[in-house]
Parts: C-alpha cells; sequence; structure tokens
C-alpha cells in the first residue's frame, strides 16, 4: 500500500518542520512523587505530542514559550501548562483521578453465547501501518456493540512484525457522534511487539469491561526501547467498496485527533470476544 504512505508523509514533514525547539522533563505523581509512566503529553494546536518514558521523562517540540502542553493519562487529572511555566518547573505533578462508575452486576446465567465484534479477516490481504514513527500514534478499529457486553479478550493480525523492542497500550475508547471519547479501561494494558505473524490475543476477563455501541479498539505506540524498535508493525486490511463498512481509524502522535483516511476504505483485522448480558 505504497499510496497510504505517500499521503502520510506531507502531514510528518510539516509538523517536523514547525517545531524548531524542544524542551525536557520528568512527570510525577503530586502526591507519592513517584514517576508516572506513559503519560500523554502534547500542544494541541500544533498536532505535535509525545509520550514519558518508563521513567517518566520525556522530550517535546514547540514553537514558542506561549504554546499551551497537555498531559493526560489514566488514573489521573488531566494538566495543561505553558511552556514557559514547564521551564521554570520541568518536573510536572499530576493528581490521581478517582473513577465512580455505575456498578453492573454480571451473573453467569445472564450470559450470552460468545461472539466475534469486529472483523477477524483470516483471509490473506492488505497491510495497514501506523502513520509515523512518533510516540502516541494509534491505529484503530470502529466495532459496533448493539447490546451491553462483557469483553473477554481482544486480537489483531498482524501481516508484519518488527523486533520485539516496541510497547503498545492497548485503548477501548467510547465512540459518539463521529468523536473518540473517554476510555473504558482505567489502568493502562501493556504490550510488546509480537514476535510472529499471525493473531495475537490479549485477555480482558479481569478488568470486568462492559461496553455498549460504538466503541475503538486500538494499539498505540508508546515506546521503543531500542532503534530496532523503530521498525514497525502491519496489520492485515482489506479494501471494501463502501464507506460505512471501513472501520479504520488514525491518529498520528500523542493527544493529536483521530481521523477516519478519505484516500481509501479499509477494514483492519482488529475484532473482540464477548458475551452479551441479559436483563
Amino acid at each position: 500500500m505504497r499510496y497510504l504512505y505517500s499521503f502520510l508523509l506531507p502531514l510528518i514533514i510539516s509538523s517536523s518542520l514547525l517545531a524548531q525547539s524542544t524542551i525536557t522533563g520528568k512527570v510525577v505523581d503530586a502526591e507519592s512523587g513517584d514517576v508516572v509512566p506513559y503519560v500523554n503529553i502534547g500542544i494541541i494546536e500544533l498536532s505535535t505530542g509525545t509520550v514519558s518514558s518508563i521513567d517518566g521523562d520525556f522530550t517535546l517540540k514547540y514553537e514558542s514559550e506561549g504554546d499551551s502542553v497537555t498531559f493526560s493519562s489514566i488514573g489521573y487529572k488531566t494538566k495543561r501548562i505553558t511552556i514557559k511555566e514547564l521551564k521554570s518547573t520541568p518536573e510536572v505533578e499530576l493528581e490521581s483521578k478517582i473513577y465512580v462508575g455505575e456498578e453492573i452486576v454480571v451473573r453467569a446465567q445472564s450470559l450470552g453465547k460468545l461472539k466475534v465484534y469486529g472483523h477477524k479477516l483470516e483471509k490473506k490481504g492488505g497491510s495497514i501501518g501506523y502513520g509515523n514513527t512518533e510516540l502516541g500514534t494509534e491505529v484503530g478499529a470502529l466495532i459496533n456493540f448493539k447490546k451491553p457486553t462483557l469483553i473477554e479478550s481482544a486480537h489483531f493480525t498482524v501481516n508484519f512484525t518488527g523486533a520485539d523492542s516496541m510497547r503498545y497500550r492497548l485503548n477501548v475508547y467510547k465512540f459518539e457522534d463521529g468523536e473518540v471519547g473517554e476510555n473504558y479501561l482505567k489502568e493502562n494494558v501493556l504490550i510488546y511487539g509480537p514476535q510472529k505473524k499471525g493473531t495475537f490475543s490479549i485477555e480482558l476477563n479481569e478488568y470486568n469491561l462492559v461496553v455498549e455501541g460504538e466503541v475503538m479498539l486500538s494499539l498505540e505506540y508508546i515506546e521503543a526501547i531500542n532503534e530496532e524498535g523503530k521498525s514497525g508493525m502491519m496489520f492485515r486490511g482489506k479494501q471494501v467498496r463502501r464507506k460505512s463498512k471501513a472501520n479504520l481509524y488514525m491518529k498520528y502522535t500523542s493527544l493529536s485527533p483521530y481521523t477516519k483516511p478519505e484516500y481509501v476504505n479499509y477494514q483492519i483485522g482488529f475484532y473482540m470476544l464477548g458475551r452479551e448480558l441479559g436483563k
């Protein structure tokens, strides 16, 4: 799919030309002082971003001291400060967030049969890759759940994989009114890149994950352990004639918006296994 990369390249170049300066810092827990790894960090207006390392460190591109930097992480309140403030206090403190949600009681007798949601794409097909090597870039699939469904696992069909020195985060977002919303997951689900092509699976039973309506299942690229980790990963895809059948969405860096490619209608081999909840 050479046309996929020729389309993305101008976006990558324009983003790198806008940001002429860089700043470094560290993200810590406001109460304990412990480092906070894998925080999404970005200047939304410039579509430039990154992800903090396992040690909480980060490097970010910016244009001016007035640029506003957003820090967003599962389990913490979102924070915004200017580059000027970040220069004076490079250690950024995040306050923990308490989640209060509706209690859902799941009884074995109320569960339906195990079903596939999304597209398995078992036959060989085309390939879809990440738009670039920016931390925070994501590839996602839109999946519809007509009834409340208890998710047991997530699955991703891989055509090509590089070194196993890449780390990803699994995300399951609400999708409403054409926009990606809150993450159903309330803690990080981290994955090392698979070492061989084929379908790899993530068990999710321990998270008691119940979803309904349209959902975005994604893999977010958050860390390259070494240079080999930038070799990327390609997922199985299938071109479809009708736009309504396409489920592919992409995000090009941390905190940038999700977009549905307009130049091609594609399904991607992401799917979930789950059981509908009875009354």
